[in-house]
């Protein structure tokens, strides 16, 4: 701050500028290092505020530090108690509060933004997340929609806090996708929820679907004995890698890799009991 108040005092003698020095006056920010005390000093006409932010009392570093407890999942009054050792000042309630608001915005801001159609596959799924209230716990849905992009990366596209997995609630998900500009990709998967399925003709009609494998793989472990899920989801994960290496092979391999399929496919289902193997059938069928 000294150094910009001396710059700024070669600046205005250079140009005929009135100006001097006007002392300074006492500022406590809460940094990193804890509560310091700083003497701003100042000039007639000017005051390094690009350095600490006027009326401000902590560094943006702190209020990162508050919004990544919060984010974890602390409450406002323990966001206070974790910080108090590292800081050395407690930070009250209503200053977590006030900081979170800042995250409103960009909220807002990220479900309304304009959607560049450049995914070349969609995952679409819902998730169950727990919230602590004074009630005790809640549990509510979040539909989720990922997408793949052309590099292969991952990017979460939206999310909505949902009452359930229901068709209804899908359909306004997905309607809000596609009038943000999601309107197309090669294919989605999906678990085989019947909110989801029953409804994505209507939205995507002309998009393929596909099964997600691991949704797939854990209904069919759920109808296996327990000490024998290991060796099934080894030789589920064999059989669900064939299909790319049929068309790799070309069709002159296709009856040979066919047929290795179906033996791969039996093995695992002599593994189990026979009411075991005959609900694996059903599952697999679905």
């Amino acid at each position: 701050m000294e150094e910009k108040v001396a710059s700024h005092l070669a600046w205005a003698y250079q140009r005929g500028i009135p100006d001097r020095r006007n002392g300074s006056y006492v500022r406590r920010v809460l940094t990193e290092i804890g509560d310091i005390v700083l003497a701003v000093p100042r000039t007639r006409c000017f005051t390094p505020r690009g350095i600490i932010t006027a009326y401000a009392r902590r560094t943006k570093e702190i209020d990162h530090l508050i919004l990544s407890c919060f984010l974890l999942g602390l409450s406002t009054r323990k966001v206070g108690i974790a910080l108090l050792s590292l800081l050395g000042e407690r930070v009250s309630p209503q200053t977590v509060t006030r900081t979170a608001k800042r995250l409103d915005d960009a909220v807002r801001a990220f479900h309304r933004r304009r959607i560049i159609p450049s995914f070349r596959a969609l995952i679409l799924d819902g998730i169950v997340i727990k919230r602590k209230t004074g009630a005790g716990t809640l549990k509510r849905s979040v539909l989720v929609a990922l997408g793949i992009r052309e590099d292969g990366r991952k990017e979460v596209i939206d999310f909505h806090l949902a009452k359930s997995e229901s068709g209804p609630e899908w359909r306004t998900f997905l309607t809000d996708l596609i009038n943000r500009g999601l309107t197309s990709c090669e294919v989605i998967c999906a678990d085989g929820g019947q909110g989801l399925t029953s409804i994505l003709p209507e939205v995507y009609p002309h998009i393929p679907l596909q099964r997600c494998w691991a949704h797939k793989i854990r209904n069919i472990l759920d109808k296996v004995p327990k000490k024998k899920q290991a060796a099934v989801k080894t030789g589920l994960q064999k059989t669900l890698q064939r299909p790319g290496q049929l068309q790799k092979d070309g069709p002159a391999h296709g009856s040979r890799n066919t047929r290795r399929l179906s033996r791969a496919y039996r093995m695992i289902l002599m593994i189990c009991s026979p009411a075991s193997s005959s609900l694996i059938l059903i599952s697999a069928r679905q």
